[in-house]
């Protein structure tokens, strides 16, 4: 295909991008469709979530494996997988996202806007829904850091430019989330910048998805907050919104909230800092070493 010609140009990488998301969006659809009567056989709706997060990563990884075998024809490691030298990555990002979830929750109980009703510790609920977070973190950051973000950056595209393009994808793969607005789709499009911003800077997926598995984890099932519009019910903090808004995020849950807007807005100057910092001095270190060569 003419199109094809030269992989890494602006019109090919749109093809491939507008390729990936068409088979991501629209495969798990069709199968769920017809296995239907499999699902409502399961005994409980974690249960079902929990094959569906898995079939999710199943059709992540094969889109991937399409798209880097006859598109890009690429290994895998170029998308950021590599573990080396990570672990501290992934404690960054279990912090970061930890910060942000306990500020947020502070924030809404102290100003009136959360109330608790009861504490439990459903073990079974903690680990289904940390083995679900974990397979949504890297389903949706190999496709949306992984794949996508990392084609706009092999081109002539800015690479600020090329988060935010990633970004605004990631939010409008939400787009059919309940309980969707304005104000919940402008958040997960700062927090798809949130969880971009070091692979800019790496090109490594272990802090994304770190901050995204326990991003999601801790807001829902720790502190019991809805899951970008999603209800949660095993959670160890049981809560109640006296009267949804803006402060609280309604509905969508926390991510549909001001608070979320500010401090996902501090967590990306945080990452941007942080990671532009570390590869400031590993540029150093390198010239040094050079020089003494």
């Amino acid at each position: 295909m003419r199109i094809l010609k030269g992989m890494n140009t602006i019109p090919a990488t749109v093809f491939c991008i507008a390729l990936c998301l068409a088979l991501y969006w629209f495969l798990p659809y069709v199968y769920i469709f017809c296995i239907s009567e499999i699902l409502d056989a399961f005994p409980s709706v974690v249960l079902s979530n929990v094959f569906i997060f898995t079939f999710k990563v199943v059709i992540t990884f094969v889109t991937i494996s399409v798209m880097m075998t006859f598109f890009d024809k690429k290994p895998w490691i170029v998308l950021g997988f590599s573990w080396r030298g990570r672990s501290r990555d992934v404690l960054m990002g279990f912090v970061l996202a930890a910060f942000v979830m306990v500020c947020g929750f502070l924030v809404c109980l102290f100003s009136d806007n959360l109330e608790i009703i009861n504490f439990e510790f459903p073990v079974g609920g903690l680990i289904i829904g940390f083995i679900s977070c974990a397979l949504t973190a890297v389903a949706e950051e190999a496709i949306c850091r992984g794949y996508i973000l990392r084609r706009l950056l092999n081109t002539t595209i800015n690479r600020y430019a090329s988060l935010v393009i990633s970004a605004f994808l990631f939010a409008l793969l939400h787009l059919r989330n309940p309980n969707m607005s304005f104000l919940p789709f402008f958040n997960l499009f700062l927090i798809g910048i949130l969880f971009g911003a070091s692979y800019v800077y790496t090109r490594n997926l272990w802090y994304p998805i770190s901050m995204h598995l326990f991003w999601n984890w801790i807001m829902g099932y720790i502190l019991g907050f809805p899951v970008s519009g999603f209800p949660r019910e095993d959670a160890i903090v049981d809560s109640i919104y006296p009267y949804n808004n803006i402060i609280n995020g309604g509905l969508f849950g926390f991510e549909g909230s001001l608070v979320c807007t500010m401090l996902t807005i501090f967590g990306i100057a945080w990452t941007i800092l942080y990671f532009y910092e570390n590869k400031k001095a590993e540029t150093t270190r390198g010239a040094i070493s050079a020089y003494r060569v």
